[in-house]
């Protein structure tokens, strides 16, 4: 009877172990993204404006990532709406009606991509 209980035991922490292996190092790569995120840098090839810069003279650039795929970016009062899709862990891309898709990579908890020819790096909000 112990054998059987034990055998029982033994192939159910494996069925465990086999579903965290599949399902659990997923994760939810969403979570990475959603949020609040603030300007920190936008550079072209000829200049670079920080975000401090901006705010200096009463101008700001947010981008709200929201968990249902949508979002919002606020180029000094300007408001984009957006799509965007986590393709990984560290690499989401986002999409307007007006522009084509753009990657961002997050190294090092700041989002660094392309829009429009600028290069542009977010830093979660506090």
């Amino acid at each position: 009877m112990k054998t059987k209980r034990f055998a029982f035991v033994a192939m159910m922490a494996c069925v465990a172990a086999l579903c965290l292996a599949l399902f659990g190092c997923g994760g939810n790569n969403k979570a990475n993204f959603v949020g609040d995120w603030t300007l920190e840098s936008m550079s072209d090839s000829s200049m670079t404006i920080t975000g401090d810069q901006l705010k200096s003279f009463g101008l700001e650039i947010t981008m709200n990532v929201k968990d249902d795929g949508t979002g919002k970016l606020n180029l000094m009062g300007e408001t984009m709406d957006f799509t965007w899709e986590a393709k990984s862990a560290t690499e989401m891309s986002i999409k307007s009606k007006d522009t084509t898709a753009s990657t961002f990579k997050l190294t090092d908890g700041k989002l660094t991509g392309e829009l429009e020819s600028q290069k542009i790096v977010f830093a979660k909000a506090k």
